[in-house]
Formats: structure tokens, sequence, C-alpha cells
């Protein structure tokens, strides 16, 4: 559900796994060290997923995603650099094989669409990650745009204004 406008859309990609590695290796970026803590905890317990890093702020995330390793970026909206959330332009420039998931406690719509546009593959509410993570996770590795499900009407709203 990548929302339609005339904003330029960045593209992320991410690594694309042998048929022997089937895992999903994902880093965490979040300077709250009990997030990363409850995530690590959280995803280490799901079947076909990998804490592949931790990273606890922007420099230290470019860094970690240099080194191509992660298929999955779960990155914190103040990490990348929010509200221009540079670090999905950065991400763009530098050509990291990486599909982004940005996680926030904000739950604005206008938000979710700015880190689509510019290249995220989900937007995940830190209220619901407990229950979205690994859905989340699984979705964008396969492909396909996560949002979290709260969020879903207030984003078809914006799409609608924006093309009347």
């Amino acid at each position: 559900m990548k929302p339609e406008g005339d904003s330029q859309k960045l593209q992320v990609t991410r690594l694309q796994s042998g048929p022997e590695d089937d895992v999903i290796r994902v880093l965490i970026a979040d300077s709250n060290d009990a997030v990363r803590r409850g995530l690590r905890s959280l995803l280490s317990s799901t079947r076909g997923i990998e804490v592949s890093g931790e990273a606890t702020n922007f420099t230290e995330t470019l860094s970690l995603l240099g080194t191509g390793t992660h298929d999955i970026a779960l990155l914190d909206v103040a990490i990348c650099g929010a509200p221009g959330l540079g670090m999905l332009e950065q991400i763009h420039i530098r050509k990291y094989p990486v599909a982004v998931i940005v996680m926030s406690t904000y739950e604005e719509a206008r938000l979710v669409r700015r880190a689509l546009d510019l290249g995220a593959a989900g937007y995940l509410s830190k209220r619901h990650v407990a229950e979205e993570v690994a859905e989340a996770i699984k979705t964008v590795s396969a492909g396909r745009v996560f949002v979290t499900r709260a969020l879903l009407t207030p984003l078809k709203r914006i799409q609608a204004e924006g093309q009347s």
C-alpha cells in the first residue's frame, strides 16, 4: 500500500538471500537501550529472524548499514532525523541494499506518508510493536509495504485528500 502522489519516491532494495539462507537479518537502530533489548528479546524468539546488529545513533546506524550484512533495518524515527527523515535519503544516496521499517511513537498519517515517499518499506507504531514487529519484518522481506493497522485508515484519508 505505497501512497501515490507527485513526490519523488526513493527506491530502497534489500539484500537477496541465497536459497540456503532463509533467515531475515535485522538491524535495530534506537537510542533507547530498553527498546533495543526488548526488540532483541522479542525477535530472538521469532523463527526466521535474526538480530544482526544494533545502533544507538545516526552515525552508528549508517556505519552498520554500510557493512551490507542486514536485510531489514528497524529505525527509530528520531535516528532517521525526523521531521526530514534524512536517514532514508542517506540510505538511498549510498545505495545500501536494505529495506527500512521506520518505528515511531508518532501516529501521524502525514509522517507515515513522508517516510514511505522517501523509500521506507514500512512504518511501525511503537505502541503496537510487540504485536506487529515480526509481521512487519516478514511482510517487508517479502517485498510488500507494511503500515501499522491503526494508521491505515488515516493514511487512506490523506491519500484521498491528495488525489482530490
